[in-house]
């Protein structure tokens, strides 16, 4: 594989920190979106406390649990859909103190009713049910007919089982069996579109909570409102393939855009089309989105990893640089070690390797963020020029670090500085000096293998030569000899 130079050495690690940071962004903003909807969870369920008794309240909290879960969970799988709890003083359907109001309503973010509910958290199941089974005041139908019964989660197994005995009891009145039949049929314990559905709520915890917002000693984390509990793995594993996608095309941009240079240079030079770069623009759009995929899909899931708390507390808020920068080394460091395994790498070389990505990735760290500086007073629209903006600037800073990396072997070549151990210095003299000088040296036994000899013909013609004698001077000099290795040379 041939050598590359150190421009494109630091191209090739901006395209792969580039990925991965998106990756890992992409990762950030979905968390910060499910925190932002647990604290709005949070906040109206506090907006409840009031002096009313324990039992009112917590019919209340019930309300603002099962819409603020409803919406927490939609977020966290990527559903647009919301939930909205009845408000107090206010003229439509959703007016908590109107008659047969609807408690909760889950719809579409146009405003699509997709399902309504009436929420009763009773003393026990039979006054739940009786409660949801009343007829309307005007004696024709129920009053609460077309929506659903919610009721606590630890009755609404009773509440179906009275409701049902009672709709089917001769001694019902008629217009109450109705209302018990349609009870039997949609009572729940949560509020759903389908797909999205509520957290459970108990009638002990309701009156719980209602108890701890008078005291003020209400803590969410109590009843996993928290971005650990509200993420699931399915949701992480939809958000890092749509992070990967995002860091895929990304990647195609970036490792795309010399052969994209070169195509619009002979364009304005030839006045037509270079096709052969076209195609090459393909084949390297196709295998940079292959990588940028892959380092953006496990950047995603580790930053909502640890921005959800998943991996504990002390990860919580880590910056997305960190983990695209950890994830783009890791990677690289999978690959090197597959190297060293098959033989084509050593350990020297790949400490080496490794030791160059670090800095090469902070100096495009550094350039990723000038860039970003220079989009934005710009006031560059199409996100992509910021980052060919950044990549730019990196592989600049990456040059340079390459150019020092040199002047210091040089400096180490010179004055024999070790640099603690980074830089070898080796003083052995090289075997074919050794040889030269009529130093015997320990041969190597080698393995003879048969060679079939072909027939010549020798040509015989006498030149008569004079022979000088001379003395071979051979000056040795110190130089790079491997990998951060200094040695003897000629």
């Amino acid at each position: 594989m041939a050598k590359k130079s150190p421009t494109e050495e630091g191209w090739l690690f901006a395209r792969h920190l580039l990925s991965s940071s998106t990756g890992a962004s992409i990762g950030e903003s979905y968390v910060d979106e499910v925190n932002k909807a647990i604290e709005e969870t949070v906040n109206s369920i506090v907006q409840t406390k009031s002096a009313q008794a324990d039992p009112v309240l917590a019919g209340f909290v019930a309300e603002k649990w099962h819409a603020g879960t409803f919406n927490i969970r939609a977020v966290a799988s990527g559903s647009t859909n919301v939930a909205i709890a009845g408000e107090a003083g206010t003229d439509t359907d959703l007016g908590r103190n109107n008659y047969a109001s609807v408690d909760v309503r889950v719809q579409t973010k146009e405003g699509k009713v997709i399902n309504d509910y009436s929420s009763k958290y009773m003393a026990n199941a039979k006054e739940s049910a009786k409660e949801q089974a009343r007829p309307s005041k005007d004696g024709d139908g129920t009053k609460y007919h077309g929506q659903n019964r919610l009721v606590p989660s630890d009755q609404v197994e009773d509440v179906r089982e009275i409701a049902s005995r009672r709709a089917s009891n001769e001694n019902t009145p008629d217009n109450w069996k109705e209302g018990y039949q349609e009870v039997a049929d949609n009572t729940t314990s949560t509020v759903s579109d389908g797909d999205i559905e509520s957290k459970e709520l108990s009638k002990a915890n309701a009156e719980k909570i209602a108890r701890e917002l008078k005291n003020d000693e209400f803590d969410p984390d109590d009843y996993d409102l928290n971005a650990k509990e509200g993420i699931k793995a399915d949701y992480i594993f939809k958000n890092a393939v749509q992070a990967g996608l995002s860091a895929a095309a990304i990647s195609a941009i970036i490792k795309a855009a010399p052969e994209i240079y070169k195509a619009i240079d002979y364009l304005i030079k030839n006045h037509a089309i270079d096709y052969q770069s076209l195609k090459k623009i393909g084949g390297d759009a196709i295998k940079g989105s292959g990588e940028g995929f892959l380092r953006g899909f496990l950047a995603c899931t580790i930053q909502i990893l640890c921005d959800s708390g998943k991996l504990g507390p002390n990860f919580i808020g880590i910056s997305p640089t960190f983990v695209g920068v950890f994830t783009a080394i890791a990677i690289q460091t999978i690959k090197y070690s597959i190297n060293v395994s098959k033989g084509a790498m050593t350990i020297r070389e790949m400490g080496s390797a490794l030791i160059d990505g670090v800095m090469m990735s902070a100096a495009c760290v550094i350039g990723f963020r000038i860039g970003g500086l220079i989009g934005a007073s710009l006031g560059l629209a199409f996100p992509a020029i910021g980052f060919l903006l950044g990549s730019l600037v990196g592989s600049g800073l990456c040059v340079a670090y390459k150019l020092a990396k040199n002047k210091f072997i040089s400096f180490c070549v010179d004055s024999g500085f070790t640099c603690f151990g980074l830089v070898e210095q080796d003083y052995q003299l090289p075997e074919e000096y050794l040889k030269s000088i009529g130093i015997d040296i320990t041969p190597i036994e080698r393995a003879e293998v048969d060679r079939n000899e072909l027939s010549k013909t020798e040509l015989e013609q006498n030149i008569n030569r004079t022979e000088y004698e001379t003395i071979e001077i051979k000056v040795l000099k110190r130089g790079l000899i491997g990998v951060n290795k200094v040695g003897y040379t000629f």
